[in-house]
C-alpha cells in the first residue's frame, strides 16, 4: 500500500462513511483494506462525522481542506458586530429628534395652511443633519457606557434610561398614540437585521412656569419661530429650483 496518497474530497469521506455502516458487522481493519485506505484514516474518518457532514453541506463535496478560523472566537464577534443593530441610544436619540423635526414641520404646515404631503430628499437630509447636531455628548458618553467603555477607576454603571416623553406639540395633530408611540413606530420594520433598541435618552424640558405676560412673550416668541422656520423653508425651495 502506497505512503504517497491524496488528500480524499469530502464527498469520498461520506461514501467512505456510507459503506462503514452498510458493514456494520465487519471490522475496520477488513474495511479499511477493500476501501483501500489504511486503517487509521478509517477511525478518523468516522470519528469526525459530524464535523464531515457539517463541512459538505457548508463547502460542498469536492472540498479537501476544511481549516476553520485560529481564532474563531474572535472572527464570529467580527461577524456580529456587523449585524447587531446599534442599540447603545445614539440612534434612537437622534431618530427622537428627527421626528419631532417632522412635528414641527406639520404644524407650521398647518398655520400656513399649506400642509406639505411629501418631504423631499434635501429637506430629509436637513432635519437628518440637525438632528444629528442636536445629540448631545453626554448621550454618546452614556452609550459608551452603556456598552462597557469605562475609564480606569471610572463609575461602571450606566445611568438609567429615560424614556420618551410626549412632545407637547405632538399633542395638537390629534393623532391617536403618543409621541413615544410616534418615535418608535418603526422600531419592527426589518432593513437589515432585527432591530432592538433601548431607550438611553435625556430629555430637557423647558420650563413652562411664569407669569402671564412671559406666557404671551413665550407664545409669540414662539409663533416668530415658526415664521422664520417656514422663510428658511422656502428659501431652500427657491435655491433648490435656480441651481
Amino acid at each position: 500500500m502506497s505512503r504517497n496518497r491524496k488528500p480524499l474530497t469530502l464527498g469520498e469521506k461520506l461514501r467512505i462513511i456510507e459503506e462503514a455502516e452498510k458493514r456494520n458487522g465487519a471490522t475496520k481493519a477488513s474495511i479499511a483494506r477493500d476501501l483501500n485506505i489504511p486503517e487509521s484514516s478509517l477511525k478518523t474518518i468516522l470519528a469526525k462525522k459530524d464535523s464531515i457532514l457539517l463541512n459538505a453541506a457548508k463547502f460542498g463535496l469536492n472540498r479537501k481542506a476544511t481549516k476553520d478560523g485560529k481564532y474563531a472566537a474572535m472572527e464570529k464577534a467580527l461577524v456580529e458586530c456587523q449585524l447587531q443593530p446599534l442599540d447603545a441610544g445614539v440612534i434612537k436619540c437622534m431618530k427622537q429628534k428627527y421626528r419631532k423635526f417632522l412635528v414641527q414641520r406639520r404644524l407650521a404646515g398647518m398655520e400656513r395652511k399649506q400642509l406639505d404631503k411629501k418631504l423631499s430628499v434635501l429637506d430629509a437630509m436637513h432635519y437628518i443633519a440637525s438632528a444629528w447636531d442636536a445629540v448631545t455628548p453626554e448621550t454618546i458618553a452614556n452609550s459608551f457606557r452603556h456598552c462597557g467603555f469605562n475609564r480606569s477607576g471610572a463609575c461602571s454603571t450606566s445611568e438609567a434610561a429615560v424614556p420618551v416623553d410626549d412632545e407637547p406639540e405632538f399633542g395638537s395633530l390629534e393623532l391617536p398614540g403618543s409621541f413615544a408611540d410616534y418615535v418608535g413606530a418603526d422600531d419592527d420594520v426589518a432593513v437589515c437585521s432585527e432591530v432592538s433598541l433601548d431607550d438611553i435618552i435625556e430629555t430637557v424640558r423647558p420650563d413652562t412656569a411664569g407669569t402671564s405676560d412671559e406666557e404671551e412673550m413665550d407664545d409669540a416668541a414662539e409663533a416668530s419661530a415658526r415664521n422664520g422656520a417656514a422663510c428658511a423653508q422656502d428659501y431652500k425651495h427657491f435655491f433648490k429650483e435656480a441651481l
